[in-house]
């Protein structure tokens, strides 16, 4: 994950998002969901980020981000 984020950080989301799609076979590794979301969020893929906000939020719904993931989801939902 470490390394996701740091792809993240240089914006090489492509690359955060080859590397982590793997991962989200693992149920350990949920919280994968979020930086993918966010690479395909940057990259503008919007109907694939709003998927993986929510299957992040399936998964740990109960938590300080829930409320501004669910507010990214709708703020991308208005751009579509």
């Amino acid at each position: 994950m470490d390394f996701c984020r740091s792809l993240f950080a240089l914006k090489d989301y492509q690359r955060v998002k080859e590397i982590a799609v793997p991962f989200l076979s693992r149920p350990e590794k949920h919280e994968f969901y979020e930086i993918i979301g966010n690479s395909s969020h940057a990259l503008g893929q919007w109907e694939e980020a709003i998927s993986h906000y929510k299957d992040y939020l399936t998964y740990y719904g109960t938590n300080p981000e829930q409320e501004r993931l669910k507010q990214r989801v709708k703020s991308l939902k208005e751009k579509k």
